[in-house]
């Protein structure tokens, strides 16, 4: 007898991008760095410190208390869990911010691109400009 075929692993693939942006959203704004070793925020916290609206904010902190990124506790209050403070906030040894700001601003907008990379045979990274010039110099 065959199990059932489900489509949750195409839908956590095709979710990654919000997931990812999220996370990438929420170290721009230094979300993680606000709260280092059991500080914590609340909503209007967020909203007065980033100039945010009520909507983006409970979206930004929902998405990333789903992504274990934020804990969120009974008083309506969030905190980073032990893997966001030791990785996400700015200025501890093992910070790891700056991968992703690298990745956002970098990796994914070539990512957007990848299609016509593939079919123009050049690199998704640089683009067909950056390749000609680099070709015309013998780079």
């Amino acid at each position: 007898m065959n199990k059932p075929t489900s489509p949750v692993p195409l839908m956590e693939i095709t979710s990654g991008i919000h997931a990812f942006k999220a996370l990438a959203i929420a170290v721009e704004l230094g979300l993680f760095s606000e709260l280092p070793e059991g500080g914590s925020t609340t909503p209007t916290g967020v909203m007065s410190q980033h100039g945010l609206q009520s909507r983006p904010t409970e979206m930004l902190l929902t998405a990333c208390t789903s992504l274990g990124m934020l804990r969120r506790d009974n008083d309506d209050s969030y905190r980073n869990p032990p893997l966001s403070d030791k990785f996400l906030v700015k200025g501890k040894p093992h910070y790891f911010g700056d991968w992703i700001t690298v990745v956002d601003r970098h990796e994914y907008p070539a990512a957007l691109k990848l299609a016509d990379s593939l079919r123009e045979n050049h690199p998704a990274a640089c683009g067909r400009r950056i390749q000609a010039v680099r070709a015309s110099s013998g780079a």
